[in-house]
C-alpha cells in the first residue's frame, strides 16, 4: 500500500491478513521511535515547576480533604481557574501512593504521562488511519511523537498532555460506527476535555456543530444537554466563589487582583489588555480585534508550520548548522518563514478537503480552537495551546499532499506522476527530518541535570527540559530559605507554588505593581518575610519589586548566589 493511498472514513484495519500486517508493522515503528525518543525521561520525578506546580498544590488539597484550594496561600483560598478534574486525578495518585512527597509522588506521574504520551500517539495514527493509508498515518503519528515541544509538556504534570489525549481519543470513538459504547465514550471523553481545560468548550462546540451541519437535530439537542452539565456546575461554582466573602475579603490586598492569573479566573485575567502590565487596564472590545485577534491570525500560517515540523528558534539552529558546514551553500535566513508559511498554507488546504469529504467534527475543532486561542492575550503559549490539535494539523498536511499528488496523476503525463510522488515523499521527509534534529537539539541542549533535596536530606538527581542556571540557583536559593526561614514566614516570588513544594512556607505572587510605594504596600499586606528575586525567569521579579526592596529601610539582602541569578530579601524588623 503507497503513501498515496487512501481509506475510506470510519475504517480502521484492513479487513485482509496483509492489512493488518501493515497497520501492526507501523504501530511497531512508532512505538520503537517513541520508546528511543523518550528513553531520557524515564527517572525521577515529573517536573512540577509553573503551572504544574499550582495543579500539584490543588491535588494535595483534595487528598488531605481540605476542598479545592490553594494550599500556598494565606488563607488557603478557593481556587478558580482550573477545572478540577487534573487535580483530582493527581490527588487519586497521591492517595493510592500513600504520599504527598513531590519526589515519591512526582516518580510516578512521570510513569502515567508517559503512558499518557503514549496513548496520544496511538490514538493519532489510528484517528489517521480512518482517512488515509498505513504508512501516511505513520508519517503523521511520527510527526507527533518527534515535535519537541511536545516531549517538553510531556514532562509537566500539566493538563496540556490530557487534554491532548482526551481529544484525541474522543475524535477516535466520535468517528466510529454508532454503538451505545462509542457513544457512552465519547461522551465521557468530551465532558472530560473540558474538565480537564476550559478550551475543551471548542470540542463541546464542534461535536453540536457536527451534528447541526449533518441536520441531525435531536443528537444536537441531546449533545447541547449533555455539555451543558458540565459548562454549568464549573462556571456556576466560580461564580458561587467569586460573590462569597472570602473573594471579597482576600487574605492580603491584591490576593484576587485580576493580573494574579493562579487566584482568579481566566475570563478575569484574559479581560486585561496585558495582563503582564495590569496598569493598562481592561481591553476594548475594538481593542480583542485588533490587539489580539488580527495579530494572531497574521501569525498563524508560520504557526500552523511550525506545529507540523518545530518552533522556528530549532529552524534557525539547524539553517545555521547548515550554513557552517556548507558555507557555500545559498541559504539565506529569511527562507525559514516561506517555509513554514508555504507548510502553513497546505495545512489549510487540507482543512478544506477534510471538511469538503465530510470529516466535519475535526474541522470545526481545529477552527473553533485557533479562534479561542487567537482571541486570548497569550500569544507567546500558542505553541501550547497547538499541542491538542497536532494530530489534525499533521493529518491536513498529509491530506493536502495526498490531494495534490492525486491530482497530478490524473491530469499530467507519467514523468511528472513520479515526480509528483517524490516531491510528496520527500516533503514528508523533510517534515520529519527536521523534527527529529529539533528533538535531538531539545534534549541535547535544554534537557539539564536538575537536583531535589527531600526533607529527610535525601538529594534526588534528575533531568528537566530547560532546567537552565537561573533554576539551579533559584533551588538553591529555597533550599536556603527552608534552613533559615521561621514556621509560617511568608515568600514571595515569581514561581509561588515551586517555592511552597520546595520549603513547606506559605507562597504567594510577587505583586504586579511598577510603582515602589504600591509595591511595597503590597507587600506589607501580606505581610511577606522573604522576596526572591529571580533573573531569567518568564516573570521578571525585579521589574516589579525591585525598586521597593532595593530603596526601601524595610529590606535587607540575605542571600545571593555567585552567579547571581537568585537574590533574596529578608524583612527587617
Amino acid at each position: 500500500m503507497s503513501l498515496s493511498t487512501v481509506t475510506q472514513p470510519n475504517g480502521i484495519f484492513n479487513s485482509s491478513k496483509v492489512g493488518v500486517t501493515r497497520d501492526l508493522a507501523m504501530l511497531a515503528v512508532l512505538a520503537a521511535v517513541f520508546l528511543i525518543a523518550s528513553a531520557p525521561q524515564r527517572t525521577g520525578p515529573i517536573d512540577l515547576r509553573w503551572d504544574a506546580g499550582a495543579y500539584y498544590v490543588l491535588g494535595t488539597s483534595i487528598a488531605e480533604g481540605h476542598g479545592y484550594r490553594l494550599l500556598n496561600e494565606p488563607g488557603h483560598i478557593q481556587a478558580i481557574q482550573y477545572p478540577p478534574l487534573l487535580p483530582a486525578f493527581l490527588a487519586a495518585v497521591q492517595v493510592l501512593a500513600g504520599s504527598h512527597d513531590p519526589v515519591e509522588v512526582g516518580t510516578v506521574l512521570r510513569f502515567l504521562f508517559l503512558l499518557l504520551f503514549a496513548g496520544y500517539i496511538l490514538f493519532a495514527y489510528l484517528v489517521a488511519r480512518r482517512y488515509v493509508s498505513p504508512v501516511a498515518a505513520l508519517a503523521v503519528g511520527l510527526i507527533c511523537v518527534l515535535n519537541p515541544y511536545t516531549h517538553f509538556i510531556s514532562e509537566q504534570a500539566t493538563a496540556d498532555l490530557p487534554f491532548a489525549f482526551t481529544v484525541v481519543a474522543f475524535v477516535f470513538f466520535a468517528s466510529a460506527k454508532r454503538s451505545r459504547t462509542n457513544g457512552v465514550l465519547t461522551c465521557a471523553l468530551c465532558v472530560a476535555s473540558y474538565l480537564l481545560r476550559t478550551a475543551g468548550i471548542a470540542l463541546m462546540a464542534a461535536w453540536i456543530g457536527d451534528a447541526l451541519l449533518k441536520h441531525q437535530f435531536r443528537p444536537a439537542l441531546r449533545r447541547i444537554l449533555i455539555c451543558a452539565v458540565p459548562v454549568i456546575a464549573w462556571n456556576g461554582y466560580v461564580a458561587a466563589v467569586e460573590r462569597g466573602a472570602e473573594y471579597r475579603h482576600p487574605a492580603y490586598s491584591y490576593q484576587r487582583a485580576d493580573y494574579l492569573f493562579y487566584n482568579v479566573s481566566y475570563l478575569r485575567n484574559a479581560m486585561l489588555k496585558d495582563p503582564d502590565h495590569p496598569e493598562g487596564g481592561k481591553v476594548t472590545a475594538f481593542g480583542v480585534l485588533t490587539d489580539r485577534i488580527l495579530p494572531n491570525v497574521w501569525k498563524l500560517p508560520v504557526a500552523l508550520g511550525e506545529t507540523v515540523t518545530s518552533a522556528q528558534g530549532f529552524w534557525d539552529m539547524q539553517w545555521w548548522s547548515i550554513k557552517t558546514r556548507l558555507p557555500r551553500l545559498p541559504l539565506p535566513n529569511l527562507l525559514i518563514n516561506p517555509i513554514l508559511i508555504v507548510i502553513g498554507i497546505l495545512v489549510l488546504f487540507g482543512s478544506g478537503v477534510c471538511f469538503v469529504r465530510g470529516h466535519k467534527v475535526i474541522v470545526l475543532y481545529v477552527l473553533f480552537s485557533i479562534m479561542l486561542i487567537c482571541a486570548t492575550p497569550w500569544a507567546s503559549q500558542m505553541a501550547r495551546y497547538l499541542i491538542s490539535l497536532r494530530p489534525f494539523i499533521a493529518l491536513f498536511f498529509v491530506m493536502a499532499l495526498l490531494s495534490l499528488n492525486r491530482i497530478v496523476q490524473q491530469r499530467a503525463r507519467m514523468h511528472l506522476n513520479m515526480l509528483s510522488f517524490l516531491a510528496m515523499c520527500l516533503s514528508v521527509a523533510i517534515v520529519v527530518g527536521q523534527a527529529s534534529w529539533g528533538l535531538r537539539q531539545m534534549y541535547g541542549s535544554y534537557h539539564s541535570p536538575a537536583y531535589w533535596r527531600t526533607s529527610a536530606g535525601r538529594s534526588v538527581r534528575y533531568k528537566l527540559f530547560f532546567y537552565e542556571p537561573s533554576y539551579k540557583a533559584l533551588d538553591g536559593a529555597l533550599d536556603w530559605v527552608r534552613e533559615n526561614a521561621k514556621p509560617g514566614d511568608v515568600l514571595a516570588s515569581s514561581i509561588p507554588h515551586w517555592a511552597y513544594l520546595r520549603t513547606g512556607l506559605p507562597s504567594v505572587m510577587i505583586p504586579f505593581d511598577r510603582d515602589n510605594v504600591s509595591a511595597q504596600h503590597d507587600l506589607d499586606s501580606v505581610p511577606v518575610a522573604f522576596v526572591v528575586v529571580q533573573r531569567g525567569a518568564p516573570i521578571d521579579a525585579k521589574a516589579y519589586v525591585g525598586g521597593a526592596i532595593s530603596t526601601a529601610s524595610a529590606w535587607r539582602m540575605v542571600y545571593s548566589d555567585g552567579g547571581e541569578y537568585v537574590s533574596i530579601y529578608h524583612r527587617i524588623d
